[in-house]
């Protein structure tokens, strides 16, 4: 009788342990669930976080930009026509070569201030920066000591902005065979004057 007794104790502790094992199972089951939830909100938020930051990066570098054009029309006084040249090629040289178009609006504003005749022509303008950027980028300067050299070469001949590209193809030349790197011959010529 006790062991009768005791047998059918056993058998509902059996089947309580089954109750509470399938439960723990459909609780497992639950968590799961609750992980991959949480896991699909979490890649959801870093994926709106990284596009907003995006977006944010995007408006800081067209707001950096809008300012140096600005302050490039202060300083060369272009407006209009001229103004939305120099923009156009700030954008276009940005895009062909390792500066950005901010970069190359402040190129403008070094080359107008180290060549004060080229404010009157925005094309001559351009030209001279575009070769200057050419020379900062063979001689792995940066581009206001390409800046300095270049229009310290055309200034000391005389030269116009037609001649950017020759003085640029000495320069260069000049530093990979030996005379001298760009910074040192840029000296040179002050001092020959």
């Amino acid at each position: 009788n006790e062991l009768n007794d005791l047998w059918k104790e056993l058998t509902k502790l059996k089947k309580i342990d089954n109750s509470v094992g399938q439960n723990q199972r459909s609780v497992g089951k639950y968590t799961n669930a609750l992980k991959g939830i949480s896991a699909g909100f979490l890649g959801a938020t870093a994926i709106v976080f990284g596009f907003i930051t995006a977006i944010k990066n995007a408006f800081n570098t067209a707001k950096r930009f809008e300012s140096a054009m600005s302050s490039l029309s202060s300083i060369t006084g272009a407006t209009g026509k001229d103004l939305e040249y120099l923009k156009q090629q700030a954008i276009a040289l940005g895009a062909a070569t390792t500066l950005s178009a901010t970069q190359v609006a402040d190129g403008f504003k070094l080359i107008a201030s180290a060549k004060p005749e080229l404010l009157s022509n925005v094309k001559a303008l351009a030209q001279v920066t575009e070769a200057t950027i050419l020379l900062a980028e063979a001689a792995e300067i940066d581009m206001v000591d390409a800046a300095k050299a270049l229009t310290l070469s055309l200034n000391q001949f005389e030269a116009g902005a037609e001649d950017a590209t020759k003085f640029v193809d000495v320069l260069a030349v000049s530093s990979k065979m030996g005379a001298g790197d760009i910074l040192y011959l840029n000296e040179a010529f002050q001092k020959a004057g």
